[in-house]
């Protein structure tokens, strides 16, 4: 057998070199480029997410112009106590909450934040990602946002409507000032994007926060206690 020459065996080992060398340069490149991408993955989750709230601002719109301009009640509405708002808005969905098979991986349209990993099915009335990944600003019929008028709510543009949370309705009564999963209601926010939330306000606008918690209510100013006046942050819970 002939031996490769000296030539080619220096012209061999150039290219090995070569090769470790980008090899190492794509490494380096890499691990310079993993956070951009992180940050890009993250922002276009976000970006997903607001785009589910753009959408539910258009059922909420529909639903109430086909009930009078009516929103439904969270939870034991006067006609059938037994349903929930999402058993009753689906009557102006494309797909109803029974088409939806149950399990994980499963495609639950808006319904999931793409920051949600762990929903398995949606419209239960439990606590927690299983089930949900946004919350409307409503508990039964105390005029929030659920269980009013539309063409009456008094600051469209500062009340909450749907954001970031995993239950059912939302208790703007409660709250520990912290970013923390505690209970119900506000404790129930989920801060899933860069630790903020996304939420969608009755105008129709939806805004991004990581600056602080969800504030609940606040302060109460005096009044009825079941008015937008009667608190501090009563605006942005109290249609009326």
């Amino acid at each position: 057998m002939t031996k490769p020459s000296k030539t080619n065996r220096q012209i061999q080992g150039m290219t090995l070199i070569e090769l470790a060398v980008v090899f190492a340069i794509m490494l380096s490149l890499s691990s310079l480029l993993m956070p951009t991408l992180k940050k890009l993955l993250t922002h276009a989750k976000n970006v997903h997410c607001k785009s589910n709230l753009m959408v539910w601002a258009k059922v909420f719109s529909s639903y109430a112009e086909d009930s009078d301009d009516w929103l439904p009640p969270a939870y034991r509405g006067p006609d059938n106590p037994a349903l929930s708002w999402m058993q009753r808005i689906d009557i102006v969905m494309e797909k109803k909450l029974k088409d939806y098979q149950y399990g994980l991986g499963n495609d639950f349209g808006i319904w999931q934040c793409p920051e949600n990993e762990l929903q398995a099915y949606v419209g239960g009335l439990g606590l927690g990602e299983r089930s949900h990944s946004y919350q409307p600003n409503g508990w039964d019929l105390i005029p929030l946002y659920l269980s009013t008028k539309v063409t009456q709510h008094k600051f469209p543009s500062k009340l909450y409507a749907l954001y970031d949370g995993m239950y059912y309705r939302s208790a703007p009564w409660a709250n520990d000032g912290q970013h923390t999963i505690y209970t119900l209601g506000v404790h129930a926010v989920r801060y899933a994007h860069s630790f903020g939330y996304n939420m969608l306000y009755s105008d129709g606008h939806i805004e991004y926060f990581n600056d602080g918690p969800l504030l609940y209510r606040g302060t109460y100013l005096g009044g009825t206690g079941n008015d937008s006046s009667s608190y501090s942050n009563g605006k942005s819970w109290y249609a009326y």
